[in-house]
């Protein structure tokens, strides 16, 4: 019977003949090839629209809605040139279009509930003085 040796640093005999015939080669020429992690293509672009996104929302929660919509357009336009850049679309990429699309949801019933508000006090305002004027009143 055979004893079986299992080294995690000894490549076996196929990955030796896999590196033999690999087309990488060191550039300090000794053949030693060292272990290249693959790296993935990072994303700025994905990455400013997640920022973009997140910071008009809270804008347009807190007090700035119109500046909240605009950085959920500049957040939505940013991920769809990420997804151009890159081919699919990155996870910064995807969070940054969902938060730009509720930042401008938000901000659109904001502004829309800012402008009836305004509305209907300056009808209820201009009918308080229109009852006092008719009435007799003065207006301080």
């Amino acid at each position: 019977m055979t004893e079986y040796r299992f080294d995690p640093f000894e490549p076996n005999e196929t990955q030796r003949g896999e590196e033999e015939n690999s087309s990488y080669r060191d550039p300090s020429g000794n053949g030693d090839a060292p272990f290249v992690m693959p790296q993935m293509p990072l994303d700025p672009i994905g990455k400013s629209s997640q920022n973009y996104g997140l910071i008009g929302l809270i804008l347009t929660l807190t007090c700035c809605s119109v500046v909240g919509l605009i950085l959920g357009i500049m957040a939505l336009t940013r991920a769809s040139a990420s997804r151009r850049l890159l081919g699919y679309e990155s996870a910064q990429a995807a969070v940054g279009k969902v938060l730009g699309i509720l930042s401008i949801v938000f901000s659109a019933i904001r502004i829309i509930s800012t402008i009836a508000w305004v509305a209907l006090f300056t009808v209820g305002v201009l009918s308080g003085l229109a009852e006092l004027n008719a009435a007799g009143g003065t207006v301080i």
